[in-house]
């Protein structure tokens, strides 16, 4: 989905942005393993990785913008995190359970 600016900062202004930062990083170990189960090895571009390195030890407003601006896509796991969003609310179930495998301490 394409987002204005607009849209981006309502989104990443409602986004719990620790689940954001959790889900990326699950995403990234599942492609991990999938590219190892075919024999194969993701790549990222190094400004993907310094932008992710540094939204992941600091996931706030400013670091999350950074990581858009290098990869757009990437938005839509920010409003998946967001209230209102069914993601959102299974996940924050899950969590305060201790029963989600998506919880990082990346």
């Amino acid at each position: 989905m394409d987002y204005n600016e607009k849209q981006c900062e309502d989104i990443l202004s409602k986004s719990d942005l620790s689940m954001a930062r959790d889900e990326i990083a699950y995403m990234h170990r599942q492609a991990n393993q999938q590219a190892t189960s075919d024999g194969g090895a993701y790549y990222y571009k190094q400004e993907y990785v310094d932008a992710w390195e540094a939204f992941r030890d600091n996931p706030n407003i400013e670091n999350a913008r950074i990581l858009i601006r290098v990869m757009p896509p990437i938005l839509d796991y920010f409003e998946k995190c967001s209230p209102g969003q069914s993601y959102y609310s299974i996940q924050k179930y899950l969590r305060e359970r201790g029963l989600s495998d998506h919880h990082t301490n990346a």
